[in-house]
């Protein structure tokens, strides 16, 4: 790399004033690499720790990475090698703090390497899960998380800290708040998926996702296919990545097809969103810089990206509160048995929704959230006696017009007066 800044590496982006101090690491000016190493003995995975020791997190968290971004090799020279983009060089600094090693790089496409030598580390990441060739089909089908993700310490499993890693090395987050297009990506074999789809939704209960398969490039030419990689580049066999030219792409061809075995597991929608984000940042502004014994919980990019996007925690908790639509169904479920004109049941809503708002100190919104368009209450009532049967309805004659009742369908009166079973029409 040429015209280094102040001797030192800079994030790519502008408001990422985090960088890497190349006076401590052994950085070779004249080839425009570096490497160094870690000379720890011992590393969290072969240590011995108790059940209940917070560095099982930190173990789940180093597993989420070699998953992501990870490979072992466990006949005759036993490694384990971990790759970040230069972006995200904090992730990799914090791994070989936790697992020691050598970091060398930078290589094609500002891509650092972190190998790690030891027989007794690669087989205790293969008994945590780990398999060598997991890209190849046959395996890749076959893969599950660590089976230690469900244990608790302090009362939450490692589930949060595996996935959180897993998206530090190979998650996507996009999209625009405001426009409603937020949504987090995980590309991974189906099983994988699957299970950690499911093990989340036991911790998220409202939350909502889908898998989708991934799609992948190929060059063609002469008779050979290459994956194509991101800016134009195949590699070959031998010789490394190859950036294609203009007169390649005239000889050769682009086609997209869908993945054998990769998939795309997706959280989308603005609401979708903030949820996984408080879950996985267990709802915390600054949890870039939580630490278990100096070792880190999640990389910063990724994080202060996800921040600067969905809001700091005041303003996810806003927009988080329910508003009366939210709460009106949980109102009609348990208001006393009784008839409701309209008003009557807009007021208990809005009350209902005042006491909540006022639970979670946010008094402030209530104005923004209650309900005082009639036709709009109407309608969602409506929705709720013909869509839901959680509401019944009937009209009654009082001098020259026929005035709506409202009751529960859950609370529901014994006997509804025959002069008074004229039903409220949809219109």
């Amino acid at each position: 790399m040429s015209k280094k800044r102040d001797n030192a590496l800079f994030c790519g982006k502008e408001r990422h004033k985090d960088k890497i101090d190349y006076n401590n690491l052994n950085f070779n000016k004249d080839k425009d690499s570096f490497s160094f190493s870690n000379l720890n003995t011992t590393d969290i995975f072969t240590i011995p720790i108790s059940n209940n020791d917070p560095l099982w997190r930190i173990r789940a968290y180093i597993m989420g990475i070699f998953y992501s971004d990870g490979t072992i090799k466990a006949q005759r020279s036993y490694v384990a090698s971990v790759s970040q983009h230069i972006q995200d060089f904090d992730i990799l600094e914090n791994v070989q703090n936790a697992i020691g090693g050598r970091i060398s790089g930078p290589y094609d496409a500002n891509i650092f390497y972190l190998n790690v030598y030891g027989k007794e580390l690669v087989l205790k990441l293969k008994e945590f899960g780990m398999k060598e060739r997991h890209t190849y089909i046959d395996v890749a089908n076959t893969i599950l998380p660590p089976y230690f993700i469900n244990k608790k310490i302090n009362g939450q499993t490692l589930l949060r800290d595996f996935v959180r890693a897993y998206f530090d090395g190979d998650g996507t987050f996009s999209g625009r708040y405001k426009e409603r297009t937020t949504r987090f990506g995980f590309p991974g074999p189906e099983l994988f998926l699957n299970t950690i789809d499911n093990l989340m939704k036991k911790e998220i209960t409202d939350i909502s996702t889908f898998i989708t398969r991934e799609s992948i490039r190929y060059f063609i030419t002469r008779e050979k296919k290459y994956v194509l990689y991101s800016n134009f580049r195949i590699y070959r066999k031998g010789y490394g990545f190859y950036s294609l030219t203009p007169l390649d792409l005239k000889q050769g061809e682009i086609i997209t097809t869908k993945h054998p075995w990769l998939k795309r597991l997706q959280i989308s929608g603005s609401l979708n969103c903030i949820k996984f984000f408080n879950w996985l940042y267990e709802n915390n502004d600054d949890f870039d810089s939580y630490n278990v014994n100096g070792l880190y919980l999640c990389g910063k990019r990724k994080f202060r990206k996800c921040l600067n996007i969905l809001g700091n925690y005041l303003y996810r908790k806003e927009r988080l509160a329910p508003n009366w639509n939210d709460v009106l169904p949980e109102v009609i479920s348990q208001v006393p048995l009784d008839y409701y004109k309209l008003k009557r049941l807009m007021q208990i809503t809005n009350n209902y929704l005042y006491d909540i708002l006022n639970s979670l100190n946010l008094n402030q919104i209530f104005e923004k959230n209650k309900i005082e368009d009639e036709d709009i209450f109407r309608l969602r009532l409506k929705y709720l006696e013909y869509q839901d049967d959680l509401l019944g309805s009937f009209q009654k004659r009082i001098g020259s017009s026929n005035v709506n009742f409202y009751y529960s369908q859950i609370n529901r009166p014994l006997k509804i007066p025959e002069e008074y079973k004229r039903k409220i029409e949809l219109n």
